[in-house]
């Protein structure tokens, strides 16, 4: 069965495979965090940011330059051009001792 390429002739790394696109939902500090940590990660872009409010989506997207802020986390989760969401949300409640 020949499937194409060798397993020799096929391309390595970064270059193999288009980065996997990220969104954010939520734009908190530690989503600022993430964002500015995802830039330096190579494989990785930074597509959308979703929030319950648009204005802080769009708020958030230019503080850390990124195209694309949805007014929902339904928006940013229907976005065929993200491939994976970072829940970036606070607990909604914490164990107590």
């Amino acid at each position: 069965m020949d499937l194409g390429q060798s397993r020799a002739d096929r391309p390595r790394g970064p270059e193999r495979m288009r980065p996997v696109r990220w969104g954010i939902l939520a734009t908190g500090d530690i989503a600022a965090t993430f964002a500015t940590d995802l830039r330096r990660t190579p494989g990785a872009e930074l597509a959308a940011v979703g929030s319950r409010r648009l204005a802080s989506a769009q708020t958030f997207a230019a503080r850390v330059g990124v195209a694309r802020a949805y007014g929902s986390y339904e928006e940013l989760a229907a976005d065929p051009d993200v491939d994976v969401i970072y829940v970036s949300t606070p607990t909604p409640c914490t164990a107590t001792t």
